[in-house]
C-alpha cells in the first residue's frame, strides 16, 4: 500500500525562478509535506496529464490510490534519506530518494506499518514552466 504513497510523494512539479535541480528539489520537498498533510490536490497538480507510473499506472489511477492511502492512514509520517536529482539537459531530470513511510491505522500496535522505498522519478519542464513527475518507478528497499 504505501508503494502507491511513494507515488503520490514522488509526484512533484517545479517553480520557474529557481536553478532547475533548486525547483525540482522544491517539488520533492512539497510532496513529502502533502504527504505528511495528506493533501491530494497537490498531487492532482505535481503529476503530468502524461504521466506514466510503474505497471502503465497512468496519472487518475495514481491519484486515487493515494487517494485510498490517506482514507487507510489518518496518520503518515515521512523519514528521508539519500536524494539525488540529476539533470538531463534543460527540460528533464531524474531524482533517486530513498524515503521510509510509517502509517498508522489508529488501532493499537497492530495498526503500524512501515517500509523503506527506493524512487526513481522522472521530471520534464511543461510549457507552462512547471516541473512535473511524467514518470516513477519504485521498490522496496526491505524486499529487496
Amino acid at each position: 500500500m504505501f508503494r502507491l504513497l511513494a507515488l503520490g510523494a514522488l509526484t512533484l512539479a517545479g517553480c520557474g525562478s529557481s536553478p532547475p535541480d533548486e525547483a525540482v528539489r522544491q517539488r520533492v520537498d512539497g510532496a513529502f509535506a502533502a504527504v505528511e498533510a495528506r493533501d491530494t490536490g497537490y498531487f492532482r497538480d505535481l503529476l503530468s496529464a502524461d504521466f506514466v507510473g510503474a505497471r502503465e499506472l497512468n496519472r487518475e489511477a495514481a491519484i486515487n490510490r493515494i487517494r485510498g492511502l490517506f482514507l487507510a492512514y489518518p496518520r503518515i509520517g515521512v523519514v528521508r534519506g539519500m536524494e539525488e536529482i540529476q539533470l538531463e539537459g534543460d527540460s528533464a531530470a531524474r531524482a533517486r530518494i530513498q524515503a521510509g513511510l510509517v502509517g498508522d491505522q489508529n488501532r493499537p500496535l497492530a495498526g503500524l506499518a512501515a517500509d523503506l522505498y527506493h524512487f526513481e522519478l522522472e521530471f520534464a519542464l511543461e510549457p507552462d514552466g512547471e516541473w512535473r513527475i511524467i514518470g516513477a518507478e519504485y521498490s522496496s528497499v526491505l524486499r529487496r
